[in-house]
Protein backbone atom coordinates (compact mmCIF):
# COMPACT_ATOMS: atom_id res chain seq x y z
CA UNK A 1 0.00 0.00 0.00
CA UNK A 2 1.53 3.36 -1.39
CA UNK A 3 2.19 5.63 1.50
CA UNK A 4 1.96 3.31 4.61
CA UNK A 5 3.33 4.45 7.82
CA UNK A 6 5.84 2.51 10.14
CA UNK A 7 4.72 1.42 13.02
CA UNK A 8 6.55 2.15 16.19
CA UNK A 9 7.49 -0.81 18.17
CA UNK A 10 5.00 0.05 20.91
CA UNK A 11 1.87 -0.43 18.21
CA UNK A 12 3.80 -3.14 16.91
CA UNK A 13 4.12 -4.69 20.42
CA UNK A 14 0.18 -4.11 20.89
CA UNK A 15 -0.77 -5.22 17.53
CA UNK A 16 0.56 -8.77 18.20
CA UNK A 17 -1.37 -8.97 21.51
CA UNK A 18 -4.56 -7.95 19.34
CA UNK A 19 -4.90 -10.86 17.25
CA UNK A 20 -7.13 -13.33 18.42
CA UNK A 21 -9.44 -16.47 17.14
CA UNK A 22 -8.74 -19.48 16.02
CA UNK A 23 -6.14 -18.58 13.67
CA UNK A 24 -4.63 -16.51 16.36
CA UNK A 25 -1.19 -17.82 15.83
CA UNK A 26 -0.93 -17.60 12.57
CA UNK A 27 -1.21 -14.29 12.62
CA UNK A 28 0.76 -13.36 15.32
CA UNK A 29 3.09 -15.43 13.32
CA UNK A 30 2.72 -13.41 9.73
CA UNK A 31 2.70 -10.06 11.76
CA UNK A 32 6.67 -11.08 13.73
CA UNK A 33 8.18 -12.88 10.51
CA UNK A 34 7.57 -9.64 8.47
CA UNK A 35 8.25 -7.21 10.92
CA UNK A 36 11.67 -8.96 11.54
CA UNK A 37 12.57 -9.64 7.77
CA UNK A 38 11.34 -6.93 5.80
CA UNK A 39 9.56 -9.82 3.73
CA UNK A 40 7.07 -8.78 1.86
CA UNK A 41 3.58 -9.81 2.71
CA UNK A 42 3.08 -11.94 -0.90
CA UNK A 43 6.58 -13.41 -0.02
CA UNK A 44 5.73 -14.22 3.40
CA UNK A 45 2.60 -15.58 2.46
CA UNK A 46 3.91 -18.15 -0.31
CA UNK A 47 5.59 -20.14 2.53
CA UNK A 48 5.50 -23.83 3.27
CA UNK A 49 6.00 -25.22 6.09
CA UNK A 50 9.18 -27.30 3.83
CA UNK A 51 10.63 -24.40 3.61
CA UNK A 52 10.91 -23.25 7.27
CA UNK A 53 11.48 -26.65 8.76
CA UNK A 54 14.48 -28.77 8.71
CA UNK A 55 15.22 -32.60 9.91
CA UNK A 56 12.37 -31.83 12.62
CA UNK A 57 13.59 -27.98 13.62
CA UNK A 58 12.58 -24.56 12.57
CA UNK A 59 15.54 -23.19 10.24
CA UNK A 60 17.60 -20.10 11.07
CA UNK A 61 17.68 -18.98 7.39
CA UNK A 62 15.16 -19.44 5.27
CA UNK A 63 15.19 -19.11 1.09
CA UNK A 64 12.32 -17.47 -0.93
CA UNK A 65 12.01 -18.51 -4.21
CA UNK A 66 12.67 -16.52 -7.59
CA UNK A 67 8.89 -17.22 -8.60
CA UNK A 68 7.96 -15.50 -5.16
CA UNK A 69 10.01 -12.31 -5.64
CA UNK A 70 9.70 -8.79 -7.01
CA UNK A 71 11.03 -8.71 -10.12
CA UNK A 72 14.16 -10.51 -8.94
CA UNK A 73 16.97 -12.44 -10.84
CA UNK A 74 17.02 -15.27 -8.28
CA UNK A 75 15.94 -16.17 -4.84
CA UNK A 76 17.27 -14.51 -1.51
CA UNK A 77 17.91 -15.92 1.53
CA UNK A 78 16.48 -14.48 4.78
CA UNK A 79 17.76 -14.31 8.43
CA UNK A 80 15.20 -15.20 10.94
CA UNK A 81 15.62 -13.46 14.19
CA UNK A 82 14.42 -15.78 17.53
CA UNK A 83 11.08 -14.19 18.10
CA UNK A 84 10.17 -15.47 13.84
CA UNK A 85 11.01 -18.70 14.66
CA UNK A 86 9.25 -18.73 18.19
CA UNK A 87 5.91 -17.92 16.32
CA UNK A 88 6.46 -20.01 13.80
CA UNK A 89 7.07 -23.16 15.54
CA UNK A 90 3.52 -22.30 17.51
CA UNK A 91 2.22 -21.94 14.05
CA UNK A 92 3.79 -25.14 12.68
CA UNK A 93 2.43 -27.31 16.42
CA UNK A 94 -0.47 -25.84 15.33
CA UNK A 95 -0.87 -27.42 11.98
CA UNK A 96 0.08 -30.59 13.38
CA UNK A 97 -2.23 -30.43 16.33
CA UNK A 98 -5.34 -29.57 13.42
CA UNK A 99 -4.29 -32.60 10.69
CA UNK A 100 -2.46 -29.78 8.58
CA UNK A 101 0.10 -32.47 7.53
CA UNK A 102 2.66 -32.34 5.13
CA UNK A 103 6.19 -30.26 4.23
CA UNK A 104 3.74 -29.02 1.30
CA UNK A 105 1.18 -27.29 3.58
CA UNK A 106 1.55 -23.42 3.45
CA UNK A 107 2.29 -21.87 6.64
CA UNK A 108 -0.25 -19.52 6.86
CA UNK A 109 -3.03 -21.69 5.92
CA UNK A 110 -6.46 -19.95 4.94
CA UNK A 111 -9.06 -20.92 6.53
CA UNK A 112 -10.93 -21.46 2.82
CA UNK A 113 -9.33 -24.33 1.80
CA UNK A 114 -6.16 -25.61 0.81
CA UNK A 115 -4.29 -22.22 0.09
CA UNK A 116 -2.63 -19.13 1.97
CA UNK A 117 -4.54 -16.57 3.17
CA UNK A 118 -4.75 -13.88 0.13
CA UNK A 119 -3.03 -10.22 0.66
CA UNK A 120 -6.40 -9.47 0.99
CA UNK A 121 -7.32 -11.53 3.33
CA UNK A 122 -3.65 -10.78 5.22
CA UNK A 123 -4.69 -7.08 4.80
CA UNK A 124 -8.02 -7.40 6.72
CA UNK A 125 -6.72 -9.41 9.47
CA UNK A 126 -3.85 -6.37 9.82
CA UNK A 127 -6.83 -3.61 9.60
CA UNK A 128 -8.79 -5.49 12.44
CA UNK A 129 -5.95 -5.94 15.16
CA UNK A 130 -4.57 -2.44 14.70
CA UNK A 131 -8.27 -0.90 15.70
CA UNK A 132 -8.34 -3.86 17.95
CA UNK A 133 -5.20 -1.99 19.52
CA UNK A 134 -6.12 1.14 19.21
CA UNK A 135 -3.60 2.56 16.54
CA UNK A 136 -4.20 6.05 15.51
CA UNK A 137 -4.51 6.76 11.81
CA UNK A 138 -4.29 10.46 11.85
CA UNK A 139 -0.67 9.61 12.59
CA UNK A 140 -0.43 8.56 9.08
CA UNK A 141 -1.80 5.16 6.81
CA UNK A 142 -1.01 2.04 8.06
CA UNK A 143 -1.68 -1.46 5.48
CA UNK A 144 0.61 -4.69 5.40
CA UNK A 145 3.14 -2.56 3.63
CA UNK A 146 3.67 -1.10 7.36
CA UNK A 147 5.71 -4.11 8.34
CA UNK A 148 8.10 -3.99 5.87
CA UNK A 149 8.84 -0.15 6.22
CA UNK A 150 8.74 -0.68 9.78
CA UNK A 151 11.57 -3.34 9.29
CA UNK A 152 13.47 -0.62 7.03
CA UNK A 153 13.19 1.69 9.65
CA UNK A 154 14.30 0.11 12.16
CA UNK A 155 17.88 -1.55 10.86
CA UNK A 156 18.34 1.93 9.29
CA UNK A 157 18.29 3.54 12.58
CA UNK A 158 20.29 0.49 13.90
CA UNK A 159 23.20 0.82 10.98
CA UNK A 160 23.39 4.58 11.41
CA UNK A 161 24.18 4.32 15.68
CA UNK A 162 27.08 1.49 14.67
CA UNK A 163 28.52 4.13 11.67
CA UNK A 164 27.97 6.59 14.38
CA UNK A 165 29.89 4.71 17.06
CA UNK A 166 32.38 3.90 14.87
CA UNK A 167 31.69 1.20 12.44
CA UNK A 168 32.66 1.15 8.73
CA UNK A 169 29.82 1.14 7.27
CA UNK A 170 26.81 2.79 5.35
CA UNK A 171 23.88 2.63 6.37
CA UNK A 172 22.09 3.19 3.59
CA UNK A 173 23.69 0.32 1.56
CA UNK A 174 23.68 -1.58 4.14
CA UNK A 175 19.62 -0.92 5.05
CA UNK A 176 19.02 -1.55 0.91
CA UNK A 177 21.08 -5.24 1.33
CA UNK A 178 18.12 -6.02 4.27
CA UNK A 179 15.35 -4.93 2.00
CA UNK A 180 16.71 -7.05 -1.15
CA UNK A 181 16.47 -4.01 -3.07
CA UNK A 182 18.31 -3.98 -6.26
CA UNK A 183 18.89 0.22 -6.04
CA UNK A 184 19.12 2.47 -3.09
CA UNK A 185 16.80 4.76 -4.58
CA UNK A 186 14.34 1.90 -3.48
CA UNK A 187 15.12 2.00 -0.27
CA UNK A 188 15.23 5.89 0.25
CA UNK A 189 11.39 5.74 -0.30
CA UNK A 190 11.23 3.48 2.33
CA UNK A 191 13.08 5.79 4.77
CA UNK A 192 10.83 8.75 3.53
CA UNK A 193 9.50 9.37 6.84
CA UNK A 194 10.43 11.21 9.91
CA UNK A 195 27.22 -9.29 6.97
CA UNK A 196 28.16 -8.18 10.97
CA UNK A 197 26.29 -5.46 10.37
CA UNK A 198 23.21 -7.52 9.41
CA UNK A 199 24.05 -10.08 12.53
CA UNK A 200 23.46 -6.81 14.81
CA UNK A 201 20.38 -5.69 12.99
CA UNK A 202 19.03 -8.99 14.04
CA UNK A 203 20.25 -8.90 17.53
CA UNK A 204 18.60 -5.50 17.82
CA UNK A 205 15.34 -6.73 16.42
CA UNK A 206 15.45 -9.42 18.82
CA UNK A 207 15.51 -7.27 21.55
CA UNK A 208 12.82 -5.09 19.95
CA UNK A 209 10.32 -7.92 19.48
CA UNK A 210 11.37 -10.23 22.18
CA UNK A 211 7.68 -10.06 23.12
CA UNK A 212 7.07 -12.94 20.43
CA UNK A 213 8.65 -15.57 22.15
CA UNK A 214 5.97 -15.77 24.45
Amino acid sequence: MRGCRPLTPAEAEAMYHAYTGRYRLRDQALHVLCLTTGLRVSEALSLRVGDVVKKGRIVRRVRVVRANTKRAMAGRTIDLAAPARAAIQRQVEWLLANGFLGRDQFLFRSQKGDRPISRAEAWHIFTVAAQAAGIDEDMGAIGTHSWRKTFAEQVNRHFISLLMAGELINPMLETSRALGHKSMDSTEKYLSYNTSASQSALRHLEEIHGYGMA
